[in-house]
Parts: C-alpha cells; structure tokens; sequence
C-alpha cells in the first residue's frame, strides 16, 4: 500500500502537472491514512492478545471450578460416611445399654420376688405406706413446744386446753361402726386415739392419769394407752402394738376397768402360724377384766377417775377408781404375756363412744414445762385477740355499707 502512494507522487511530480500545494496537501492526507492505518494494526494485535488472554483465563478458571466441585463432591461423601458411621455406632450402644437395663430390670425383678417370699403375709403391711407416712407427718397437734403429740386420724375433736393442761375429746363419736359389708365392728374406733413417742431407760415407771367423763353412749371405752410402739414406715401393726387401761361400758349397761396388751398366738403356742390380738378386740370380747364397777357412778355427769399405771416388762401394776371413794390400798398385778412391748413407751389417750378430759401427771418427763405452756398461752391469746378484732373489723366494714353495696 505505501510502496502504492509513492509511485503515484513520483508520476505527478513526473509530470509536473501537480502544483506545488497540492502536493503539500496530498501528503498530509496520505501521512494521516498511514499513521491511522498503522493505529488499527495496533489496535487489533492487541485485542487479539487480549482475547486469547482471556480464553486462557476462563479455561484456567473453568477448571479450577471443576477441581473445585469434584473436590468439594468427594470431602461431602466423606463426611456424609463418616456422619452415618457415627450414628449407626451410637444407635448400637443406645441398643445394648437398653439390653444390659432390661437385663438389670429382670435381675432386679427376680431378687424381689425372691425376698418377698420370704415375708410375712402383706395383709400386716399397709398398702399404701408413703400415704401413711404423710398422714403421720402431718398429724402434729397445736400444743406447747416439747414431746409432739400426734392424732392421725381427726376422728371426733382433740383439742390441748392450755388453761387446766390437759387433752380432751370434745366430740363424740360411736365405737361401733358400720363397714363396707355392712356388719357392726369397732375397726375404726382406734383411729380416735392421740399419742406421743417417749423413751425411757427405767426399768420400771409410773404413769398417773386423771379421767374426766362428760358424756357416754353406749358401748363406750375410754382409758390410757401405754408402751406403745413407735412408727415405723410401713408396719400397720405398730399402730396396734400397745397396753391399755381403762373403762368399758357394753350395750348391757355393764362398766368395767379392764387391762389389754397385744400379742399373737405364735407367742404363746410356739407355732409355725400366728393370730394378732389387738387390745381393743380383747376388751369388747369380755376379757382382760380388773373390775365392775356400779354403773350408777357415771349417771351424774361429769364424773373423775383416777389412774395409776406402774409399768414393766413382766409386769402391770394397776389402780383405777372413781375420785368419789377413796384411792385403793393394794394395786391389781398383771403378767404380761408380750413383754417386749415395754421396749416402747410411747404415751396416749383413747376415747371412742364417750366425751372426755384426760389430765397426765406422771411421768414428768412428757410433761409440758411451765415455761412452755405460759409461752403457749401468750400465743393462743394473740391469737384469739386477732381473730376477734378481724371478725370485728369485718362487723364495722359491713355497717358501714348499704344494701345497694355503696359505702355510706
């Protein structure tokens, strides 16, 4: 193309037919098409590097991305292996640990039935023994601070009277009662009993009670129980497990002080089987009698006994009298045929069919101090003082609104 142009100036400069600025002219225009010419030349070398650049670039980077996903491909089956691995191992142990349980749970269940076989009949045990447990829990009566008593069953009303220290039965209620098959028994007259857990380390020791009764329906007993066992979670038995003196009166009209301890067969007979006495079914079956007395003696309410209770292991000494006549000389002596009740000294008070006061002297152990009951008063005090100005203060609130329930 150069070599061109410049033939084509040599032939009019030949000719002398071109002026001179027309040469002029035509030079620049020919100078200014090469220098663009040559531009474009540039031009495209460099875009064709350009592109063949940056066709390397993408088939570096497309293959980077393929590495990059067969990579990321394979390291994603890895650990989807090793995730499965993982849990198939700890499903198998959750499969054995529940097999060594179960395993455990039939070993467990085997040694049970094993050492239950070798009990005593469950009809002695209770069949609900965390209800009882409760019930004895929850059984403390509001008395001074010292020795808690416990009334189990709120059977009638007991109450401590702070004033003449004493326990009463303010309520009456039958000794015999009517159960589920319709027969008239007196299973549930222990259930109107109080007692208190004491310990002593004598040999012997004397209990003295006076009785007040204020009311009676026939048949009745009222009387101290005495060597009571104490509470073992479980064992219904120990509820019945105690000595008792005290007054019975029959349908008949017949009052007699009688003495009564629990025992079984077994005890006696030397047997393989063995049939529980309960004290209270002794005395309604006419037996452990002391004496008669005249029924006339309680006709006029109220009417006091006294009690005196000398106690032992082998032996129960006994006076028991209407505070009218004079205290007997001589105590009725009784053998005991349980002597291991005297392990136990629990203390209480029985009072089926009758309403009656019950004034403990001796032993002074279960005593409440002075101290205590004077505290005790102050607070019954505060007490009442406070539910009578809250009754009070309830009174005056109602005046002071009328019947449309607008303050006035």
């Amino acid at each position: 193309m150069i070599k061109k142009n410049i033939m084509i100036i040599q032939l009019f400069i030949s000719s002398g037919l071109v002026h001179a600025n027309m040469i002029r002219d035509m030079g620049l225009m020919m100078g200014a098409q090469m220098g663009g010419s040559i531009a474009n030349q540039l031009l495209t070398e460099q875009f064709d590097q350009l592109f063949t650049n940056l066709t390397e670039s993408q088939k570096n980077i497309s293959s980077t991305i393929n590495v990059f996903q067969v990579d990321m491909k394979n390291a994603q089956t890895l650990s989807l292996k090793n995730t499965i691995y993982l849990l198939q191992k700890a499903q198998g142990n959750v499969l054995n640990s529940l097999s060594e349980q179960q395993s455990g749970l039939a070993e467990m269940d085997r040694y049970i039935q094993a050492a239950v076989r070798q009990q005593v009949p469950a009809v002695q045990y209770l069949q609900e023994p965390v209800e009882y447990d409760q019930i004895f829990s929850l059984g403390s009566m509001y008395t001074p601070q010292g020795l808690v008593w416990k009334n189990l069953f709120p059977i009638g009303n007991w109450e401590y009277d702070e004033i003449l220290d004493s326990f009463w039965q303010m309520s009456h209620m039958p000794l015999m009662t009517v159960n589920q098959q319709g027969a008239l028994t007196a299973d549930q007259a222990i259930n109107n009993m109080i007692f208190t857990e004491w310990i002593s380390r004598s040999s012997s020791y004397e209990i003295e009670c006076e009785i007040t009764l204020y009311q009676v329906t026939y048949p009745f007993f009222v009387g101290v129980v005495f060597n009571k066992a104490r509470w073992i979670s479980g064992d219904m038995q120990r509820f019945q497990k105690y000595r008792v003196v005290g007054l019975y009166g029959s349908v008949q009209n017949k009052v007699q002080s009688c003495f009564a301890e629990f025992f079984s067969s077994k005890q006696l007979a030397k047997n393989s089987t063995s049939t529980l006495n309960f004290p209270l079914s002794q005395i309604l079956q006419g037996k452990g009698v002391l004496s008669d007395f005249n029924v006339e003696i309680i006709q006029e309410m109220p009417v006091v006994f006294g009690l005196k209770i000398r106690t032992s292991a082998n032996q129960i000494q006994i006076k028991f009298w209407p505070k009218t006549v004079k205290e007997p000389t001589q105590f009725i002596k009784v053998n005991s045929v349980n002597p291991d009740l005297f392990l136990y000294h629990g203390i209480g008070f029985m009072a089926p069919g009758c309403i009656a006061q019950f004034k403990l002297i001796k032993p002074e152990e279960v005593l409440f101090s002075e101290v205590a009951q004077n505290q005790f008063k102050n607070e019954v005090q505060s007490f009442v003082k406070n539910t009578i100005d809250q009754q009070y203060a309830a009174i005056v609130d109602s005046l002071a609104v009328d019947k449309s329930g607008v303050a006035q």
